[in-house]
């Protein structure tokens, strides 16, 4: 959510600066008064999972930019998510269930931007004048074990546990898996993926009769 409203406000191209160092969680290591594009830290946000990058993005809206997930949230009908936060850490009132995260990245995956990233292994991203650049490695290991699985976010923290959205494809057909609250997202995931394509059977759009 935090890089779909990010979109919603800014071009990619954007310059933003880094208003406070930020060190909770992941994080990339972004210096105070450091300028980013809107790109690169769109990159940080949904490869390695960093949170200083979700900071930026928000520090710098010129609206309440959790107010703006939560209209968006509402406008995509996620009936049972409420955010307070841009990196979804735990406070009570950060919450969401398997459905709609799964809602939430069907809607994502529309937007060729968030498509294309989220299946993105590793990359190098730089600052706005080049004098420094960050090696960034997706956090989601499925993405190196096999090429079925294109995305989509991890997630973790302490009440949520392992999280885990996967875009997987195999032959021509293609499913989301939404998990919570897992000790082993990534083995539960391919546990869950081998058993709907084992067990779905697939019908063919039927052509009504002129």
């Amino acid at each position: 959510m935090t890089a779909l409203v990010s979109l919603d406000i800014y071009n990619k191209n954007d310059i933003l600066t880094v208003k406070n160092k930020y060190s909770n969680g992941v994080v990339i290591g972004l210096t105070k008064g450091e300028k980013i594009s809107v790109e690169s830290l769109l990159f940080a946000l949904l490869i390695p999972s960093a949170n200083d990058a979700a900071q930026v993005l928000a520090d710098n809206a010129n609206e309440d930019f959790v107010n703006l997930m939560n209209e968006k949230a509402i406008k995509i009908h996620l009936d049972a998510t409420h955010f307070s936060n841009p990196q979804g850490f735990d406070d009570g009132v950060n919450y969401s269930t398997v459905h709609d995260l799964t809602r939430l990245a069907t809607y994502a995956l529309n937007t060729e931007f968030i498509k294309a990233a989220v299946k993105t292994p590793t990359a190098v991203i730089e600052n706005a004048d080049k004098s420094k650049t960050y090696e960034i490695r997706n956090v989601n290991e499925l993405l190196f074990a096999n090429p079925e699985y294109q995305g989509i976010k991890t997630g973790y923290t302490e009440q949520a546990g392992e999280c885990l959205l996967s875009l997987v494809a195999r032959g021509n057909h293609k499913i989301i898996i939404a998990i919570l609250k897992s000790e082993d997202r990534f083995e539960e995931t391919q546990k869950l993926a081998d058993w709907t394509f084992r067990n779905t059977i697939w019908l063919e759009p039927q052509k009504l009769p002129l």
